[in-house]
Formats: C-alpha cells, sequence, structure tokens
C-alpha cells in the first residue's frame, strides 16, 4: 500500500490551512506594527515556512512504481 497515494489528496488542504495560517500571522504582525515582530513571533513564522516546505518537498516527489503487480503466488 502506498501511503503517498492516499495521502495525496489532503496535500492541498494542507496548504490551505499553511497559507490560511500564514496570512494570520502576516495580519497580527501588520496590526501589532513593528512591535509585534518579536522573536517568537518570526520563530512561529519560519516554523510554518519550514513546515509548508516539507509538505510541498514531500508530496511533490513521484509515487514508488509498484508496476502494478502484487508479489506471492496470488
Amino acid at each position: 500500500m502506498n501511503l503517498r497515494h492516499w495521502l495525496r489528496p489532503f496535500l492541498y488542504l494542507n496548504i490551505l490551512a499553511g497559507l490560511l495560517a500564514f496570512t494570520g500571522l502576516a495580519l497580527y504582525q501588520g496590526v501589532a506594527g513593528a512591535a509585534g515582530a518579536t522573536a517568537l513571533n518570526l520563530a512561529v513564522a519560519a516554523l510554518f515556512y519550514s513546515y509548508l516546505f516539507w509538505l510541498v518537498e514531500i508530496f511533490s516527489r513521484p509515487a514508488a512504481d509498484t508496476g502494478r503487480h502484487r508479489s506471492g503466488s496470488v
């Protein structure tokens, strides 16, 4: 069973959730002004970016070719 095959439909939902989180963080920092750009906020933004890039990197890999054949004597 190829786990990536089953998880691929959720890629777009994960990316959308990440982009919504980025938008919320950007709005929060914009409303808070320069004082809102604390080290904690920048660390959270970096964490979200690394999560998004990780998702894209994992799901952009081509799935392993199984040859559509099962192993065994069935």
